[in-house]
């Protein structure tokens, strides 16, 4: 005789349980995505913020316990900060590579200075 396995059982041991979705986190992503398509600058916010940015967000906004109806507002004040934050890093960046280039240009100069103080 032959032992053969129930059916049912082996379909459960073959197939992965699907965890359910989180209906909350569903509905966080949707309005995350509904203030940012049609958002002025959703490329550069694609592209500050990469791929975890909204579990990040959902995260953020329930361990601050913000009611449902008002995540709107919430997600677009934080892409606001983001792009905010970006034109401060920017802004800063280039203001340190413009020391850094008035350094160096301020040693050339110097240099030919001494330089042309030697041929005369």
């Amino acid at each position: 005789m032959c032992f053969m396995p129930d059916g049912s059982q082996t379909r459960r041991t073959l197939r992965a349980v699907s965890k359910k979705k989180d209906s909350d986190q569903e509905f966080f992503q949707m309005t995350y995505l509904a203030l940012l398509l049609p958002h002025p600058q959703k490329n550069k916010l694609i592209e500050l913020q990469g791929n975890t940015y909204c579990d990040a967000l959902y995260k953020q906004v329930m361990a601050t316990f913000k009611p449902f109806y008002e995540w709107n507002d919430w997600i677009r004040t934080q892409m606001d900060q983001t792009l905010a934050d970006y034109k401060k890093r920017r802004g800063l960046r280039l203001l340190s590579l413009g020391k850094y280039g008035a350094k160096k240009l301020f040693k050339k100069l110097t240099s030919l200075d001494s330089f042309d103080k030697l041929i005369k």
